[in-house]
Order: structure tokens, then sequence, then C-alpha cells
């Protein structure tokens, strides 16, 4: 069985050390916002970076990443149900096979049906794969 945390281990391993990065975290952004050291806040080119400086600190304020210790122990057991198989666990190539699977089974093609859409896609080697309004894959 997973070890579950205690609560000594909870308050001061996780709401302490997460409710001071929390803290630390929104005092470097006001230290930003406050000192004009806020260029590197904009992500594109049309980003105002003083705007986006002000709206992190501000959304910022709000977040709490502590969770409830039940979710915690729960995280503990999902884990260790993992190392020793007892959760079995998929890897991408195979959730993306039945993704694909499932996509183009008849369940989904009928519901899907995309002569009924009104656009066809035109498959030419020398172009890209181009849409063509208007335009059925019967006609």
């Amino acid at each position: 069985m997973a070890k579950k945390l205690n609560w000594i281990e909870y308050y001061f391993g996780h709401c302490f050390r997460t409710g001071w990065r929390e803290i630390w975290n929104n005092f470097k952004m006001w230290r930003d916002l406050i000192s004009g050291n806020y260029a590197d806040y904009a992500v594109s080119k049309t980003d105002d970076p003083y705007e986006e400086c002000y709206q992190w600190f501000w959304c910022s304020i709000n977040m709490d990443e502590t969770y409830p210790k039940e979710f915690l122990d729960y995280l503990h057991q999902l884990v260790e149900d993992i190392d020793t198989g007892k959760q079995k666990t998929y890897s991408l190539d195979e959730v993306m096979e039945e993704l694909r699977d499932s996509l183009e089974s008849d369940h989904f093609a009928s519901q899907m049906d995309l002569d009924d859409v009104g656009y066809s896609y035109k498959q030419n080697p020398d172009d890209d794969t181009q849409r063509e309004e208007g335009t059925t894959q019967n006609s």
C-alpha cells in the first residue's frame, strides 16, 4: 500500500512550501511591475509588456496550487498502482491508433459524412491538400 502523507508532512511538506512559493512568485511579479522590468512578459510583438505583467500579477494573486491531502494520497496510490502493474497504462501511439480507428469506424463515419458538408479535399501530389468550397466528393 502506498505511503499516505501524515498531517505534518502535508502541512509542512506541501502547504507551507507551496504557499511560500506562490508568495515569492507574486512578489517577483510585483517587483517587475513596480521597477519597470516587464519586457520579458510580452509573448508576441503585438503584446504590451506592461499590460501582460499587470495581468499576470493580478491573476497570480488568485492562483492557489495547494491541493487537498486526499487528492495527494490518491496520486501516491495511483503511482504505486502503475509501478506494480495494477493500473494499465497506454502509450501515446496506442491512444492515437485507437482514436484513429474509432474515427474511421462506421459509427463515426455515418454521423460525420463529409459529403453532406459541402466541401471536398483535392488530393494532388504536386500541391498541398486544398479545400474546394461548394463541391462534394461525388461531384
